[in-house]
This record gives structure tokens, C-alpha cells and sequence, in this order.
């Protein structure tokens, strides 16, 4: 995302005239959230700055931050929000998605689980031929021009519970996937909350440069009406 982000942060990164932080943080009012807080690193005062002078456009939801002095990872900044004692839920900040939160939550609490992946299917398309033959012989048995790929992956999107940050490991940066594969190597059960909603991860220039185009056709996907 250089050179734009060596001055904004991705979060800041405008889709349409409204910053990515922006519609996630509506989202969430929409879906009924009213605490938010933002684990902050690279550029995090102007994210602050941001929240500070636009309050009035989260009314409803409180919006508190939090600073890392060094990277700690997509789960390490969980040790410096504070009140994390029922379910709460965990997600990147450069995500767009029409994703259903309320639901998300409902599903994972329904399950039992200590911990919810929400997920949704990507296709990826090989661009080459893709050759299925005998190994022993070395004949060709069938040939594949460029075929799709279809894959579950993660969303960047999670409801913990709060027993789950026992499995945080102390004084080192962690990640989610260690987390779950923590949680899954001690036998507690992690549900995958699946969807075919749309989703975009901001973290390419092709990914950002797709998702300015679709909210640009379609808004109110993206930014529900809360009533107001």
C-alpha cells in the first residue's frame, strides 16, 4: 500500500470519501456494539486524532485506544485493552465486509465454543495449465487450463470469550493462527462461523483498489442505516 500509507494509516485509507475505520466503526453501532477500542501502532495518533475530532459521528458507541510501544501481533494487543471479562469480539481494522455481526455473535455463543472464525470462500485462479498425470508411467491423464481453486479462509474477524487470553503467551508478539492452533492442540472446541458474504482485506493495492470499486456501486452494502 506504499507510498499512501507511509503518510495514513490503512484504516484512514479513503473508500469513496469515507475512511475504512469509519464504515467498520458504524458497522459495529449498527449491529448493536457500544465499546470499541483500537489497539494502535504505525501513524496511531492520527487514527486518535480522527476518533477525537469525529465523536459525533459514533454516538452511541464509545471509542477508546490503545498504543503499542512495538508490534505485539494480531492478538498480543490484547493484553493492553483493559475489561475484557465477557464475549467480546476481535477484528482487523483494514477489512470491508457486509459481514452480519449480530449474527456472527449469536452463532458463537450458540456454539459453545471458547473461540469464533468467521469465514467465507475465495476462488483463486492458477494462471497455468495444470497437468494430472501417472506418476509411475508418466502418461497424462488429464489436462487443466487455468482452473479455479476454492478455499474457506479466515476474515481477520473473531468472538472470544475471556478464558481465551489465558492461552496468550506472555512477553512475546503473537498472531490469531497461534492462538487457534494454541486452543486447538489443547482439545477446547473453536467454532468457524461460515458465510458467503463479501469481504475485502485492504492490505494490497489490487484488494483496496476492488473494494473502492464495489462500494462505489454499491454503498448502503457496506454502510447500513442505523435509524438516524
Amino acid at each position: 500500500m506504499e507510498p499512501m500509507t507511509l503518510i495514513i494509516p490503512k484504516v484512514l485509507a479513503p473508500i469513496g470519501d469515507v475512511p475504512i475505520l469509519e464504515i467498520v466503526l458504524h458497522q459495529l453501532r449498527c449491529a448493536g456494539f457500544t465499546e470499541a477500542t483500537l489497539a494502535l501502532g504505525h501513524l496511531g495518533e492520527l487514527v486518535e486524532a480522527y476518533v477525537t475530532i469525529h465523536a459525533r459521528r459514533f454516538e452511541g458507541l464509545r471509542v477508546t485506544t490503545v498504543f503499542e510501544d512495538e508490534p505485539t501481533g494480531t492478538a498480543g494487543a490484547l493484553d493492553l485493552v483493559p475489561g475484557l471479562d465477557q464475549t467480546f469480539l476481535v477484528m482487523n481494522g483494514d477489512i470491508l465486509t457486509n459481514l452480519d455481526f449480530r449474527a456472527l455473535v449469536a452463532d458463537h455463543r450458540g456454539s459453545g465454543a471458547l473461540l469464533t472464525v468467521a469465514s467465507t470462500r475465495q476462488r483463486l485462479r492458477l494462471e497455468a495449465g495444470v497437468l494430472h498425470f501417472d506418476d509411475r508411467t508418466g502418461s497424462l491423464r488429464r489436462y487443466e487450463e487455468k482452473p479455479e481453486i476454492a478455499f474457506t479462509v479466515s476474515m481477520g474477524i473473531y468472538v472470544y470469550e475471556p478464558q481465551v487470553l489465558r492461552w496468550l503467551p506472555a512477553g512475546r508478539p503473537v498472531d490469531q493462527p497461534e492462538v487457534v492452533q494454541r486452543l486447538l492442540s489443547s482439545g477446547e472446541r473453536v467454532n468457524c462461523y461460515a458465510t458467503d458474504c463479501w469481504w475485502y482485506d485492504i492490505g494490497t493495492r489490487d484488494g483496496y483498489r476492488r473494494a473502492r470499486e464495489h462500494f462505489a456501486s454499491e454503498p448502503g452494502l457496506f454502510l447500513p442505516s442505523d435509524g438516524r
